[in-house]
């Protein structure tokens, strides 16, 4: 039976579960919290996600009546024989962030941000224990689902914020924030929301065991797509490389909203792991991306990155070709590091030093 400790956000008090009314309850301050079919729920519930969310209510509904596998069939059926979902449910891809560090036997994991569970059962096998969470109830409830129907033991899901995460602090050997750290920034609890990501640093960093390691994969500030045209996280082209003092009024103009998803440079995101307390700190360079990681090429490694551009990279529209080309120019392969579409950043707490050969 997991010892995980569960905590009240408002006052910090350990958390009691109440099976007489599906519960869990701070025994202090007399808040509670519902277990909705078997999910604990902290917080409001924002669904988003490749499926509408109509049809994901029904695919919910008819995994346990039949199964997983022919209700997946179903909805591929009714999203008119969209196979990508397929790949999108099931291909742990996603997590092969995992080999440019490591994951033991003896690590509980703390997924944040799980969506459908790639990350978490990519790693179940290999992991003493994976606590998993969304900020959507349903995509949650899949991952439940899911780890019922394959008989995984070792999972522990619920639907909650980072922000108001109920959590007790130094539990976790490993944390996951895969294409989650733009996002959280769309918090309001800080007016800038550089504030709040560098807060969240420092919550991940009170969340890890001393000697435990930290995972982010996300998209480059600067990456060459972006300034070709690629729109950003907020539907908008450019906003990436604007100054912040014009991208947040321009996105107001043209969306009527604040522009909250910072994503930053390298040398940014070493920045900001610093003021989080990390000092030990790598980046790698996944390719294609940290969505599909087919490469993981040591962000010093230019030999790596040379070969992968002149063997791996298809010349299928013309940014390619010309990325390529001017890449042969000495320096510029170099320089182009810094414009690489996204990164894997491995932070530990405290100075261990990673083992080379991982």
């Amino acid at each position: 039976m997991s010892d995980l400790i569960f905590q009240c956000p408002k006052c910090m008090t350990s958390l009691i579960e109440n099976a007489s009314v599906n519960s869990i309850e701070c025994t202090a301050c007399k808040s509670s919290w519902l277990k909705r079919e078997g999910v604990y729920q902290f917080g409001s519930d924002l669904y988003w996600g490749e499926v509408p969310e109509q049809n994901m209510r029904s695919y919910l509904d008819t995994i346990p009546k039949k199964g997983i596998e022919q209700a997946t069939q179903d909805l591929i059926h009714e999203l008119d024989n969209n196979i990508d979902l397929y790949r999108f449910f099931f291909d742990s891809s996603r997590a092969d962030w995992r080999f440019g560090t490591e994951i033991k036997s003896t690590d509980r994991v703390l997924d944040v941000g799980c969506g459908m569970g790639g990350n978490t059962f990519a790693l179940c096998d290999i992991a003493k224990e994976i606590v998993s969470f969304d900020l959507s109830w349903m995509r949650a409830k899949f991952v439940q689902l899911r780890a019922q129907h394959e008989g995984k033991t070792n999972i522990q899901v619920f639907s909650a914020d980072f922000i108001n995460l109920p959590l007790k602090e130094e539990q976790f050997d490993v944390v996951i924030f895969n294409g989650i750290l733009e996002w959280i920034g769309q918090d309001m609890k800080f007016a800038d929301p550089y504030d709040v990501q560098v807060w969240v640093m420092q919550k991940v960093f009170r969340l890890l065991k001393p000697g435990g390691r930290f995972y982010i994969g996300i998209e480059n500030r600067w990456a060459i797509s972006y300034l070709t045209g690629t729109p950003d996280h907020v539907g908008l082209r450019w906003t990436s490389w604007m100054p912040r003092f014009l991208a947040r009024p321009y996105t107001k103009l043209r969306l009527g909203i604040d522009y909250r998803t910072y994503t930053h440079s390298q040398p940014g995101y070493i920045r900001l792991l610093q003021k989080g307390g990390f000092t030990n700190i790598r980046t790698m360079m996944p390719f294609p991306g940290y969505n599909d990681q087919r490469i993981l090429i040591p962000f010093e490694n230019t030999a790596c990155l040379a070969y992968t551009m002149d063997h791996l990279m298809g010349n299928l529209n013309w940014k390619k070709r010309i990325v390529k080309k001017l890449a042969r120019i000495p320096g510029i392969l170099w320089l182009y590091r810094y414009f690489f579409f996204s990164y894997n950043l491995y932070a530990v707490k405290h100075d261990i030093t990673y083992d080379s050969a991982a």
